[in-house]
């Protein structure tokens, strides 16, 4: 009779080696508190490529040398000091942002779509509620993004360059979008609930953290840490290459 009730046991669904919930609501929280990594992530990309982009157009193709020992103890305590700890604040920020600003979205939509539709929710229902979510607030962005950019055009000093940044920024936000989009597919098209989609299915917390904490130890005891901790200093360096090009532009005479 269990087995019967809880057909999810024997075929418990996960991405990445990480268990998934197997109702529509879990999933949309899993949604929710996943989906900011991804925008960090894309986030962090921008920015980065941003920064080697800004720095090339100003004639600066790579990091310079200090001269003296002291301008790089000084960049170095300064990045490590200041620059890095604002930086993972800043996505600290991002993330909760996201949360709050795709959570009101999605419960506003919920609600006009559920009157509208009258009816229990399928996949679809979430499916599309989500889809619309994610597309409120940035296609808002981009609107706004064209509309002040062609009407403060002839006041530019670089009409050129003013438009080009802009259409680099929607194109940013399309990106963005896109990345969410295709993650949120996974979620609700390509991982198949192995049973009735409702709460009453759902795993309960003690036996959800205990799934989840079995995956991350099975994570950590093979090459997977190894990966995330070559994968950071690689992320890190990079990083540290492209301050230094601005931070030495910045500064220098």
């Amino acid at each position: 009779m269990i087995s019967e009730q809880n057909p999810i046991a024997e075929n418990p669904p996960e991405i990445v080696g990480l268990y998934i919930p197997k109702s529509l609501v879990g999933r949309s929280l899993f949604f929710l508190a996943t989906m900011p990594i991804i925008r960090i992530a894309f986030i962090w990309v921008w920015l980065f490529f941003s920064r080697i982009k800004t720095n090339i157009a100003a004639g600066n193709f790579s990091p310079r040398k200090f001269d003296s020992l002291q301008q790089t103890e000084k960049f170095f305590t300064e990045y490590f000091a200041a620059y890095l700890p604002n930086q993972i604040l800043g996505f600290i920020r991002i993330y909760l942002d996201c949360i709050l600003t795709f959570g009101a979205s999605a419960l506003l939509v919920y609600a006009a779509y559920r009157f509208l539709k009258n009816k229990t929710f399928s996949v679809n229902e979430y499916f599309r509620t989500w889809v619309i979510a994610l597309a409120i607030f940035p296609f808002w962005r981009m609107c706004a993004i064209l509309y002040y950019t062609f009407s403060d055009f002839s006041g530019q000093q670089a009409p050129e360059m003013y438009v080009i940044d802009s259409l680099l920024s929607v194109f940013s936000i399309l990106i963005a979008f896109v990345l969410c989009y295709l993650y949120l597919r996974i979620i609700f098209k390509k991982i198949p609930f192995p049973a009735e989609p409702v709460w009453a299915n759902e795993f309960s917390a003690k036996e959800y953290f205990y799934k989840f904490s079995s995956s991350v130890k099975t994570f950590v005891k093979g090459k997977g840490l190894l990966k995330a901790i070559l994968i950071l200093l690689v992320l890190l360096a990079l990083d540290i290459i492209s301050a230094a090009m601005f931070h030495v532009f910045a500064n220098c005479v």
